[in-house]
This record gives C-alpha cells, sequence and structure tokens, in this order.
C-alpha cells in the first residue's frame, strides 16, 4: 500500500474524526460560576446570624452550603418560614430549595429580605409596651440602631427615641419622622377584696370589645400573668349597658392580700396577648398593636436604608412615647429636634367592609388631608401628590376623627410642617387589627422617595404653598 493510500484510508479519516469529536468541544463553553453579590451575602448574614459566625458559603446545584463556628447560632424559625428543607450536621449547614431557579442566589437574597422585611414588624407588635412603660420597645430600638454606625441615639427625658443623621450640608434642613412605641392598653388602678382588678384605660376602646378577653398583667419583676376580662351578666346589671368601671380583670386569684403578696401592684401594665398571625390572604396581617407598631417598623426601615447615604437634609428617625394619651412624646420632641418638617407614621382607622370612599385595605397609604387638629397644608397636599405620581405610589385621600402625633407637631415652634403618612387598617384600639402588607409596601416607598427628594429648596415650594 502505497503512502498516498495510508493518507487516504487511515489519516485523513482520523483527521475528520478528531475534528468531529473536538469542535463541539472547544465551543462548549465552560458554566459561568454563579456569584453572590455582596447585596446577598450581607442579607444571608444578617437572617442566619452574626456575620463572623459564617465562614463560609457555596452552591451546589439545588442547595446552598453555610460552613459556621457554631450552628446553634442559626436562625432556625427563617428556616421555618421560608418552608425550606435543611440539614444541621457538626459545623456545616446545607439548605434545600425547591423553587427551580437558575439562580439561586438571587432567590435566597429576595426570600430572606421578604422575611426580615416582616420579621421587624412581627417582632415589633408582639413586644409590649403602654404609655408611660414603653421599655421593651425602646430597648428593641436601641439594639436595631446600634448596627447603624452613621445614625447617634438621641433621647428626649420621657423616653421618645430617635436616630440622628446630620447632613454634610452646614446649612441642611432637618426632617423629623416618628412612629409611636405605646399601644392601647391598661394600668392596674386598684385591687378588689376579692382579688379582682380594676384598671385605667391606656387609649380610646369601646367597653364592649373588651369582654371576655384575655389579657397579659406584667409584674415589675417581669413575670407574665393571664386573666380575662368579665363583667356581671346582662340578667343581673340593673341596665344593661356595658361601662368600662364595671369591667373586672380576673387573674384567678381569691383575695386581694394573694395578690399583693404575688406582687401585683397598682400601676402596672395590663396588655393585650400577642396574637400576631398571617391569614389565608398572603397580604393580609392580623396582629395587636398595628397602631402603631406599623409606624416603629417602618421608622427602623428607614434608618436602616438610609445609613449609608449622603442626604441633602439632617434626618431624625425614631418613635415617642404616650401619643395614646395625648401625643405627648411629639412635643418634648419636636421641641428638642425642632425640625423643619415632621412626618408622623401611624395607623388610621377603615371601614372597608361596607363602605370604601374614605380608605381602604390593599389601595395604598392613606394621604390624610384632615383631622380635627391639623388640617393638611396646600403646599404638603400638592407635594405628596406630585411626588407619589411621578413614582407611581398608591395612594388614599383620607379624613379622620382621630389625631396624630403630627397635630401635636403642627403648632410647635414657630408652626411646623407636619403631616401624616397612614397605614390602613381594620379594628384598631381592640385585641386584633388586620393590615395589609402591600400599604406598608406603598407607605415605605412613599417615606423613602421623600427623603430622597427633600431639600432646602423644596421646603421652601411647600411653604410657598
Amino acid at each position: 500500500m502505497g503512502t498516498f493510500e495510508i493518507i487516504m484510508y487511515f489519516i485523513l479519516p482520523a483527521i475528520v474524526l478528531l475534528i468531529i469529536v473536538t469542535v463541539p468541544l472547544l465551543k462548549r463553553r465552560k458554566p459561568k460560576k454563579e456569584i453572590a453579590s455582596d447585596e446577598t451575602l450581607n442579607t444571608i448574614y444578617e437572617a442566619f446570624g452574626e456575620k463572623d459566625n459564617i465562614l463560609s458559603i457555596r452552591r451546589t446545584q439545588d442547595r446552598i452550603n453555610f460552613t459556621v463556628k457554631d450552628v446553634k447560632q442559626i436562625k432556625n424559625n427563617v428556616l421555618k418560614e421560608l418552608n425550606i428543607s435543611a440539614f444541621l450536621k457538626q459545623n456545616e449547614v446545607t439548605i434545600l430549595f425547591k423553587n427551580g431557579s437558575k439562580n439561586l442566589y438571587d432567590y435566597v437574597k429576595t426570600k430572606l429580605k421578604e422575611w426580615l422585611f416582616l420579621k421587624i414588624y412581627e417582632d415589633l407588635m408582639n413586644l409590649k409596651g403602654v404609655a408611660g412603660n414603653e421599655k421593651l420597645v425602646r430597648d428593641y430600638f436601641v439594639n436595631f440602631i446600634k448596627n447603624y454606625k452613621n445614625f447617634e441615639i438621641r433621647f428626649d427625658n420621657l423616653g421618645s427615641v430617635f436616630a440622628v443623621k446630620k447632613s454634610k450640608n452646614k446649612d441642611a434642613k432637618t426632617l423629623m419622622i416618628a412612629g409611636h412605641m405605646d399601644e392601647v392598653g391598661f394600668m392596674v388602678s386598684s385591687i378588689t377584696k376579692n382579688g379582682h382588678l380594676k384598671l385605667q384605660p391606656l387609649g380610646g376602646f369601646k367597653p364592649e370589645v373588651l369582654l371576655s378577653q384575655v389579657l397579659d398583667l406584667t409584674l415589675d419583676n417581669g413575670l407574665v400573668v393571664s386573666g380575662v376580662i368579665g363583667s356581671l351578666p346582662p340578667h343581673i346589671k340593673e341596665a344593661n349597658k356595658t361601662k368600662i368601671t364595671d369591667l373586672l380583670f380576673d387573674i384567678g386569684l381569691e383575695s386581694k392580700e394573694e395578690a399583693v403578696k404575688l406582687g401585683v401592684k397598682p400601676g402596672q401594665m395590663v396588655t393585650f396577648q400577642a396574637n400576631y398571625t398571617k391569614t389565608l390572604n398572603p397580604n393580609r396581617i392580623i396582629s395587636k398593636a398595628v397602631d402603631n407598631r406599623f409606624g416603629c417598623g417602618l421608622a427602623l426601615e428607614a434608618i436602616k436604608e438610609f445609613n449609608d447615604k449622603d442626604l441633602d437634609i439632617n434626618l431624625v428617625v425614631g418613635a415617642t412615647v404616650q401619643e395614646e394619651v395625648g401625643l405627648r412624646g411629639a412635643k418634648t420632641s419636636v421641641n428638642m429636634f425642632k425640625p423643619d418638617m415632621f412626618i408622623a407614621l401611624d395607623a388610621s382607622p377603615v371601614d372597608d367592609l361596607v363602605k370604601t370612599e374614605n380608605g381602604a385595605l390593599g389601595e395604598g397609604f392613606l394621604l390624610r388631608l384632615f383631622d380635627p387638629r391639623n388640617t393638611m397644608l396646600s403646599g404638603i397636599r400638592k407635594y405628596f401628590v406630585n411626588l407619589a405620581s411621578k413614582e407611581n405610589i398608591k395612594y388614599q385621600p383620607f379624613t379622620s376623627l382621630g389625631g396624630t402625633d403630627a397635630a401635636r407637631a403642627l403648632d410647635q415652634l414657630d408652626g411646623v410642617l407636619a403631616t401624616t403618612i397612614g397605614l390602613p387598617a381594620r379594628y384598631i384600639h381592640s385585641s386584633a387589627a388586620m393590615m395589609d402588607i402591600r400599604d406598608v409596601l406603598e407607605a415605605k416607598k412613599m417615606l423613602f422617595a421623600i427623603v430622597n427628594d427633600l431639600n432646602e429648596e423644596v421646603i421652601k415650594l411647600i411653604k410657598e404653598g
């Protein structure tokens, strides 16, 4: 066999076969390695434990592996909330996701952000705190603010707490944003000879909503004692009308002496029991203290959002005390910080079971045009409406028979531009209210838009109307 035949029958076919095999391999690109962004990693750290506890994070197909110093620090409730499976072994945590997402890190970031967003509100609504006894809520604020080093923590003498961030502009105006820490509740006013407790309301109630409710008494040592609100049955009462003075808080004791011995004292706090619940509608939440731990939660979100951003305004963000008994913390704190503009963050009642022309769940934040002590200035109304339209933020015009801290801020100093970003809520000033997460998100978008937009010139235009 000659050279030509050898080339034709052996070498050439081998070359062709080599080309057929190798060209697709050369064309095949190595899959791009998925990288978690700093934002994703920070979200993971925040949700699953202290950053120093997580040594490494890696992804394998449909799972994420964490190597940690102490597996006990991993917050298992996160895993339950996200409905994901996890295996905890020694210092290794393996989490399985059933989402089919190509970018698992983005999925993780999104889900964890949703969980962290709601967790703030759940934590706050489950805390106990009435007018004059807001310590547990204030402690939560302080521990939260400590994580954001560009803010300074300040208090007024009544216990209102604020995070303060100065603008680099020495002539900057000051925007003050405030929720209020106190929920509606009671204090013990006296102890009957039978060991029942008479209660002083701290906030407005209809007596009918209190009957047969289970409440918690917090003793001075922190012990929580449960009891039930009772009243004389209708066939025993002289007139079939309920008065708060008729009601007794029954904690199961037999005498005044027994109550005193156990540490029950006048002035102690009585609150509705923690009952934060997600409804079948994933957008709706039932809880005590929606009024006004909503405002507290949104204030904390603002601190987190603007910690690392340069602003054209001085920012004062926090929560007041004793709003439910006379807007008292608003007066003291406004006089302390002397803001050019004040925004109250508060929940307001809507009656959308029957009518929706004055607010409804799921339709956006409440633009509070009028209440008996604060008529919205024309300049503020135009500014809010224009900014909401520009940013595609849903809002609802609203009028109210009640008031918020903005009413107290309005006529302090030489007068303060003051208004409210409201959350529509059903059944407030009772044992449980209902809110819609979508309204919280619209309120959040509006607040953040204002903080980003506000400066000396904008405030001047608002004043001009």
